[in-house]
């Protein structure tokens, strides 16, 4: 088992859900994340097949995340254009389906690597925060694509539902380095 490939995981998930920005340029985006987690893919699929299945949909990710360079608001006062707008929140939800199928792939092979080697407190966590983790993202998919035009208290479950998913989302980077360590 490769364990240096659940590291490069650990820091895909880090860049993923850490937004640093410096003015309007965020210095952790997310295209940086998909590439370690697409070169851990490559590492672990020789080991575990059903990660072939996540090394398609994580090369379209690279370049949807090319675009969390720019912060949103500002992205959206260049475009201005309503269109521009609905076409970037479409891009949104269809990096958030493409990661979820990723991280149930990425998820289905690990938790299936722990149960054979009978580290079920690990897989059990794992498959937990998933489920969570899916939940959440699917209230973030639902309302994103309408926020512009939902009341603000609709708005306020959306960015509930995110934080929530930032938050799993790197206690799950977290899991992953942690299995680094026990294998």
């Amino acid at each position: 088992m490769n364990k240096g490939a659940y590291k490069y995981l650990f820091w895909g998930m880090m860049y993923i859900f850490l937004n640093i920005h410096i003015g309007y340029l965020n210095i952790l985006p997310n295209f940086v994340g998909y590439i370690f987690i697409l070169y851990s893919l490559n590492l672990l699929s020789g080991e575990i097949e059903i990660l072939n299945k996540a090394k398609l949909p994580t090369i379209v990710l690279i370049p949807i995340g090319i675009k969390d360079i720019l912060e949103q608001n500002y992205l959206y006062k260049l475009l201005e254009t309503q269109y521009s707008i609905i076409i970037l929140k479409f891009l949104n939800s269809l990096e958030v389906v493409l990661f979820l199928y990723v991280l149930y792939i990425l998820c289905q092979g690990i938790s299936s690597v722990l149960r054979d080697r009978g580290l079920l407190k690990i897989e059990k966590s794992i498959n937990n925060a998933f489920r969570t983790f899916f939940i959440f993202s699917v209230l973030v998919i639902f309302f994103d694509p309408f926020s512009l035009n939902l009341p603000l208290e609709f708005g306020y479950i959306a960015i509930i539902s995110a934080i929530v998913c930032c938050i799993i989302g790197l206690y799950l980077g977290y899991l992953f380095k942690k299995i680094g360590d026990a294998i």
